[in-house]
């Protein structure tokens, strides 16, 4: 039975990243620095910002190892899914296939089974002693360029499921999101002749209850395969997503850019929070009652103290020691310009109720 992998957006990846694995085929595609020499650009971080430029060099890591790496060590949620009338391995093979070899790749070459082995090659190769390993060649690492399939965060586009494209998806920019997305709407086109329509076949309707800043990211299609798709979750991660805590506000994640961080309503607190993270401040906005009953208020208040929560390993003690839900990094403004509109709220303070905590 196929699988997905989800690795959710945490801290240290504010985009998450969603993979795809049949009986002959492990599918990570991630965007990559310059050709790959010896397959080490990938493991190298790269911005966010770069990222969402798009027109980056995509290439594909055949291995979870590769992609487990990439996600400093986290392991993935794995969903095994099934695709209506289609056979699923066998029809996501052969849609895998079509997009290796457009991209120059031998699908013999990039088996499970090939792959394995090569793992095996690179460990033996690495028990080498020292002087035995330069005097043999190093085993490629089972990451491989795609020469044509461009890597794009944002400029992507979803398969509707009512027809066909005339130009097969990878022809174009894809994400990690958008390429399973695809790989799976081809699979359904071609088990459904009669064009009846897919569970996914108007991708804007499938969730409205997210952001609509991820929409056809990790985190919608992920409630999109658990809505349409699942068939049961084979492992769960939520432990490896571990915070690290720093004793110097603001560098406990990439802050580049601002972050915005989002705990959903769960059963202990049905109203959620939001908190706002730049290269200088933590600023998160709680009622000073929220603070006092620890996050546990049952019911909206109007005009009462606020209280200014500046650091947050607190907001996740408030939250009921949760990680943010989502995080997200803003592209269109800078540190600099809430740096300053917060410094001139915390200048006012004096004359409100506001309290730092």
């Amino acid at each position: 039975m196929m699988k997905l992998l989800f690795w959710r957006p945490t801290l240290n990846n504010t985009l998450g990243h969603v993979a795809l694995k049949t009986d002959r085929y492990y599918v990570g595609f991630r965007p990559t620095k310059g050709n790959l020499p010896g397959g080490s650009q990938i493991k190298k971080r790269i911005p966010v910002s770069q990222i969402m430029e798009g027109n980056m060099k995509g290439c594909l890591a055949l291995h979870q190892s590769i992609d487990r790496n990439c996600e400093r060590g986290c392991d993935p949620i794995e969903y095994e899914i099934v695709i209506e009338e289609a056979s699923n391995n066998e029809d996501v093979n052969s849609v895998v296939e079509e997009f290796l070899r457009y991209n120059g790749i031998n699908p013999e070459d990039v088996t499970i089974e090939r792959v394995e082995e090569l793992c095996k090659k690179r460990k033996e190769y690495k028990l080498l002693p020292p002087e035995e390993a330069q005097n043999v060649e190093e085993p490629e690492i089972p990451i491989k360029l795609l020469p044509k399939t461009e890597y794009s965060y944002n400029l992507i586009e979803l398969m509707s499921g009512k027809t066909e494209d005339a130009e097969s998806f990878y022809h174009r920019q894809q994400s990690c999101v958008s390429l399973v997305f695809n790989v799976i709407q081809m699979v359904w086109l071609r088990s459904h002749p009669d064009n009846q329509p897919s569970p996914m076949s108007n991708p804007v309707e499938l969730i409205t209850d997210l952001p609509f800043q991820v929409f056809y990211k990790v985190p919608w299609l992920e409630k999109v395969v658990k809505k349409h798709l699942t068939s049961r979750i084979v492992a769960s991660s939520s432990a490896t997503m571990e915070w690290v805590d720093t004793d110097v506000l603001g560098t406990m994640s990439n802050t580049e850019m601002p972050t915005v961080y989002i705990w959903y309503p769960d059963k202990n607190n049905r109203y959620g929070h939001a908190a706002l993270q730049t290269d200088k401040y933590h600023i998160s906005f709680w009622s000073e009652q929220d603070v006092k009953d620890c996050g546990k208020g049952t019911a909206a208040t109007v005009g009462i103290p606020g209280s200014l929560v500046i650091h947050q390993k607190r907001d996740m003690e408030l939250e009921g020691n949760r990680l943010p839900t989502a995080t997200y990094q803003i592209v269109t403004v800078t540190n600099e310009a809430i740096n300053r509109i917060h410094e001139e709220f915390i200048d006012i303070d004096t004359t409100t109720s506001i309290r730092r905590m």
